[in-house]
């Protein structure tokens, strides 16, 4: 019977071995799956700081374009303005109410010109959405 009670304390022996082994294994796999998490993560940080560095400096260059093109835009304006201001004063009274407000007959140039305001009021939405 002696001989029964070993063989029963060494199979006990190994079953807890065998618990113990399945936790370390458990342990070492939760181990490297934090480990490849905090990896990612860091690339994804890393990732989302070089993005957000490209957009600063987009930003500063349009500041910085806008800035220089401030002049032109004000002398565009006043040179429109006084366009207009000198084709109300040429064309007589009669024919200021056939003229349309707004059709295929209006000069390339204000056409143009609108066109370009209309590009740098966008330009600056965008950078006051990008400054917000």
């Amino acid at each position: 019977m002696g001989d029964q009670a070993n063989q029963d304390d060494l199979i006990a022996a190994m079953a807890i071995m065998q618990q113990q082994m399945q936790q370390l294994q458990q342990t070492i796999q939760a181990q490297e799956q934090a480990a490849q998490q905090q990896q990612e993560q860091q690339a994804q940080t890393k990732g989302n700081s070089s993005d957000t560095q490209k957009i600063d400096e987009l930003t500063a260059k349009v500041d910085q374009l806008l800035k220089n093109n401030q002049g032109h835009v004000f002398s565009m304006e006043q040179a429109t303005a006084g366009q207009i201001q000198n084709q109300n004063q040429r064309q007589p009274q009669s024919n200021r109410q056939d003229i349309p407000a707004a059709g295929n007959s209006q000069p390339d140039e204000l056409k143009d010109l609108g066109m370009m305001m209309q590009q740098l009021l966008q330009g600056m939405q965008i950078q006051g959405k990008a400054l917000n």
